[in-house]
């Protein structure tokens, strides 16, 4: 139970840190725009690739780049979809970028494309069924898949990244073609994607894009793991409340078991006692024992709590709300290893009294008494 909680609360943490740092790395931005009233929306795009539509004026763009300190600026055009049974059970992103600009998808189709994302053509994330040159259709319009990105553990898994033009395009269509139209116009955008140069701060810039652009709302990579690590700091404490009280209720739980045993073994450590047998070869079997079987405890609640976070992995990160991608294995071994150090750790220490106890006894008492 303590390794199983221990290793399940280091694992949800590090899972979600690692996704957003990997997620964050991907995007390349060091400030993401969202309009004021979209601003939950939007964060749910990015961590979970939850769908929604929404747009504002591209002029806020032209604002932005005005800015001093911010070195790129890309726009990004958010459209939820409908249900695709083609390529995925739930609904999923589309983003629309701009091939001149795009900072995010424009490197990899560099060095994995080879070439610009050419017309109805897209990019789909690692959650995204089917393989490359598969036909998707989204509200009437039909897209090539061009290539597949690695997974990051955040919204983009569950996106599909298109060229800004093809989406103003298939938006002017879905009005005859699709029974539901998306309703964005050309000249909208929903995010603008922040590069800033070397060595401005952060902070101090989307300060200022917060000034010159009211009806924006800037929040920086930090800011994105703020809200995932408060969004798991219930989960967090839950089980961290649980380890420590298991912690502490397993000491005197384990010490009564190695006391009843060494109890059991009265007559054989009294005979070996009589045999030759030093004070401290007895404690040492006793007390080694002990932190044998702790370590194998320790192994199995690691190997079962591994296993139904594989299991339930997508449930749980979907309950929470938060993205996630698996630890490295340094990572978790470390955590493990952590883990059952802690178990031997209760485990030494639980078997102290009873290791000395039946190190001091008296061999010929221990034996009358256990032929009583």
């Amino acid at each position: 139970m303590v390794t199983g909680t221990l290793l399940s609360t280091s694992f949800l943490v590090g899972g979600a840190q690692n996704s957003v740092q990997v997620g964050m790395d991907r995007l390349g931005a060091d400030i993401l725009i969202l309009p004021q009233d979209y601003v939950i929306k939007g964060q749910s795009v990015l961590l979970t690739g939850k769908p929604t539509t929404f747009a504002f004026q591209d002029s806020v763009l032209s604002r932005v780049k005005s800015i001093p300190g911010i070195a790129v600026a890309s726009p990004q055009l958010y459209i939820g979809t409908l249900q695709n049974q083609g390529c995925c059970a739930t609904d999923l992103q589309l983003i629309g970028i701009d091939p001149e600009n795009d900072f995010t998808i424009q490197s990899w189709l560099e060095s994995e494309l080879g070439r610009p994302l050419g017309k109805d053509e897209c990019i789909v994330g690692f959650g995204i069924i089917g393989p490359v040159g598969t036909i998707l259709k989204f509200y009437g319009h039909e897209y090539t898949v061009a290539g597949r990105l690695d997974p990051s553990g955040m919204g983009m898994d569950a996106s599909i990244f298109i060229r800004m033009e093809d989406a103003y395009t298939m938006s002017e269509e879905s009005g005859w073609k699709a029974v539901s139209p998306v309703g964005i116009r050309e000249g909208q955008i929903s995010a603008v994607l922040v590069r800033v140069e070397p060595g401005a701060d952060k902070e101090a810039v989307a300060q200022k894009i917060r000034e010159t652009v009211p009806s924006a709302y800037p929040f920086t990579v930090s800011h994105v793991a703020t809200k995932v690590n408060s969004q798991l700091s219930l989960a967090t404490e839950v089980l961290t409340a649980v380890t420590a009280a298991v912690t502490l209720v397993s000491i005197p739980f384990i010490a009564l078991i190695s006391t009843m045993v060494a109890n059991e073994r009265r007559r054989e450590l009294a005979l070996l006692r009589a045999m030759g047998a030093t004070r401290l070869f007895i404690f040492s079997a006793v007390f080694s024992e002990s932190l044998l079987l702790a370590a194998l405890g320790g192994l199995a609640g690691i190997g079962i709590s591994g296993l139904l976070l594989s299991l339930f992995e997508p449930l749980i990160t979907g309950t929470l709300q938060v993205p996630f991608l698996w630890p490295s294995l340094w990572t978790i071994a470390g955590d493990a290893a952590v883990a059952i150090f802690l178990a031997v750790g209760i485990g030494g220490a639980a078997s102290l009294y009873p290791a000395y106890r039946s190190s001091t006894m008296d061999p010929y008492e221990a034996i009358r008494r256990s032929e009583l």
